[in-house]
């Protein structure tokens, strides 16, 4: 397979080690030189890394073939492109340049995507580090960030994990909030043989309670070398919001129960503590109980 078809099929990996075994092997064409590196462009941009670039042209504006391979050894992507889509129609080999471009449009796009995803990352921590605990508003605001921020991983092919996880735990503390959830509800589902496991496992689960109480206790830039520190810091926030919701719906719940307690001890066994002991046991009466008073709140409400 050719250069211009490993290309036109993005399959940069292999044209990468091929490039590698040919520069061991022989002097590498015109061709080579710069698809490798332009590969390499893209590895780097792809891995997070910012183009470094100059900007020099010792040559006139409409020597266009010139510029072209000033830019290219330059890093100069903008300009490439510019050059390049001037010279396609001209040049013997209308391939080669069109190789060229093709790579040099999806390094400026990963780049893009890095930009964009970089100015979504400060605003979601700006908007984390001032929320107490999770409203409406924030939520909405938060939960666009983070759709926007998939859509961007997704057009280019990032792994889109921690977006997902990010999400989930906003969606899981709504829920919390809305349907009184307490911590029994998400059971012990995160398990692995390393710690590393176990978080990854905790996050991708829902087991949010096991992850929160791992990751508020260690230092995960050295325990956890091979998550993302600087994504992990969002998360271990939102965790902290998920577990404030959790908590105060833990506490709600012990309220509720020293409602009911009081409303069967005054109420229903009028001070009676043996028959209040024995109805406390069964646990089928006491839910009907609970059920009905629930009712005749909901009835009270209706008619206001």
């Amino acid at each position: 397979m050719s250069i211009h078809d490993l290309v036109y099929e993005r399959r940069y990996d292999e044209l990468r080690e091929y490039l590698v075994k040919c520069k061991n092997e022989k002097k590498l064409s015109r061709l080579e030189l710069y698809a490798l590196q332009l590969v390499n462009i893209y590895r780097n941009t792809r891995n997070g890394k910012k183009i470094r670039f100059t900007s020099e042209y010792d040559c006139n504006e409409s020597d266009y073939f010139r510029r072209v391979f000033l830019a290219l050894r330059q890093y100069d992507m903008v300009n490439a492109k510019k050059y390049l889509e001037l010279t396609i129609d001209r040049a013997n080999d209308p391939e080669e340049f069109q190789t060229y471009l093709y790579l040099v449009d999806d390094i400026l796009e990963l780049d893009k995507a890095n930009t964009d995803i970089r100015n979504i990352n400060i605003e979601i921590k700006d908007v984390v580090d001032g929320i107490e605990d999770l409203d409406i508003k924030s939520y909405y605001r938060l939960n666009n960030l983070f759709n926007s921020r998939l859509d961007i991983e997704n057009s280019v092919g990032y792994d889109n994990w921690y977006s997902k996880v990010c999400k989930d735990i906003l969606d899981t503390t709504m829920l919390v909030k809305e349907k009184n959830l307490t911590k029994p509800y998400f059971g012990n589902t995160g398990t692995g043989e390393t710690l590393e496991d176990e978080v990854f496992s905790s996050l991708s689960t829902g087991d949010y309670p096991n992850a929160y109480r791992i990751l508020h206790r260690i230092d995960y830039r050295t325990e956890l070398p091979n998550l993302d520190y600087y994504y992990l810091l969002c998360i271990k926030k939102l965790l902290t919001l998920f577990n404030k919701s959790l908590f105060q719906r833990e506490q709600m719940g012990n309220v509720l129960l020293d409602n009911v307690i009081t409303y069967l001890y005054f109420e229903v066994c009028d001070k009676d503590m043996n028959t209040l002991r024995e109805l406390l046991k069964n646990k089928e009466e006491v839910e009907k109980i609970i059920n009905n008073m629930v009712s005749e709140e909901v009835n009270t409400l209706k008619k206001v």
